[in-house]
């Protein structure tokens, strides 16, 4: 049987330079189900989706999808399983439709 979680991370870690950013994240992401990832400016969330979607490399921990190790994976691997992060950018082109902005 297979496992109902499609995500899962473990003791996941990133430093910077002596910064601890994130220390110790494990979470288990349940398929078919809504999840959030909150807390204050400062604590670590973008840093947390950097790491799973590769775009950091984890100082230490485990990243798993669908039963498969993605911690040693580059990005662009991570993003042909449909794994991506998007930027925020509140400057839209003027010239092009809300279709072409989106």
């Amino acid at each position: 049987m297979s496992s109902p979680f499609i995500l899962e991370t473990q003791e996941l870690v990133k430093e910077f330079k002596g910064f601890v950013a994130v220390n110790g994240v494990s979470l288990k992401v349940q398929r078919g189900q809504i999840h959030a990832l909150i807390g204050p400016n400062g604590a670590g969330k973008t840093t947390v989706f950097n790491l799973i979607s590769r775009i950091y490399e984890p100082t230490a921990g485990e990243i798993d999808y669908q039963g498969k190790k993605l911690t040693d994976q580059p990005a662009h691997a991570i993003a042909s399983l449909g794994i991506a992060r998007t930027f925020q950018n509140i400057e839209l082109f003027e010239f092009a439709s809300v279709l072409q902005n989106l």
